[in-house]
């Protein structure tokens, strides 16, 4: 459709500048405008304004639906920050006994992805890089879109990204060796459908599996949280080196 617009503006164009150059050739060559007999002057014209109001026209009304559509789109936007969190729990051991419990999960990456358009959009979490591998990954992932990756690379982009099992659709019993799953999953229920100003699926991932995977130090190295449509367009996401707390909150009154 795109094309077809460019290409009928394309021929307009040409015409009337054909029609302009015609008249001043024969301008500069008879001396007088090549009105006789085709027309008088007034219809000149009158025919090229008419001809230069239909283009100005067209190309209002296809600037018009381009900022429709730009605007009538999904935007993924993606929130994130490290924490630290230490929960209490009541585990119940018989009836009406209550044992608390300590639950310490660490320093997790919050990520909250957000969609800020004004159309519902799909998205998956595809993992966490670092920002100096986000060019390969994306070169990568531009491949397999293409049909143009093997397992040689498919590998490679596995080792780049920190991921779960859980985020390619696999477990114990079901995993994927070969990192196929990661680009190519089976399961449908990996996508979330986030609506127009509406908060997507919040993840938790702890701070020692990204080091473990990554290598990375998380005081200094920059991250990207990584998103991916179902046409296998890619949207990252900068996350911010950690930052140690200078004070920690102490809740007290707990009996």
């Amino acid at each position: 459709m795109k094309k077809r617009y460019t290409l009928t503006i394309e021929i307009l164009i040409a015409v009337i500048f054909g029609i302009i150059g015609g008249i001043i050739f024969v301008c500069c060559y008879e001396k007088k405008l090549p009105t006789q007999g085709v027309g008088s002057l007034a219809d000149w014209v009158s025919g090229l304004a008419t001809a230069f109001a239909l283009i100005f026209a067209y190309v209002e009304i296809k600037n018009s639906r381009e900022q429709f559509e730009k605007e009538h789109k999904p935007q993924l936007m993606v929130y994130t920050g490290w924490k630290d969190t230490l929960f209490l729990k009541k585990n119940k051991n018989e009836v009406g006994s209550y044992d608390r419990k300590l639950d310490l999960h660490g320093i997790q990456l919050h990520i909250i992805p957000v969609n800020k358009g004004l159309a519902t959009g799909i998205y998956r979490y595809l993992g966490i890089c670092r920002r100096k591998n986000l060019k390969e990954v994306s070169f990568l992932v531009k491949k397999a879109r293409n049909n143009n990756i093997d397992i040689e690379g498919i590998d490679k982009l596995a080792n780049l990204i920190c991921y779960d099992p859980a985020d390619v659709g696999q477990d114990d019993r079901n995993y994927d060796g070969t990192g196929m799953s990661l680009l190519y999953p089976d399961n449908n229920g990996l996508f979330q459908t986030i609506e127009s100003n509406h908060v997507g699926k919040i993840i938790n991932k702890k701070q020692d599996d990204i080091v473990n995977k990554l290598g990375i130090n998380v005081y200094e190295d920059v991250l990207e949280v990584i998103y991916i449509d179902p046409n296998m367009r890619i949207y990252p996401f900068e996350v911010e080196p950690y930052k140690k707390p200078e004070s920690t909150v102490e809740i007290s009154g707990i009996e």
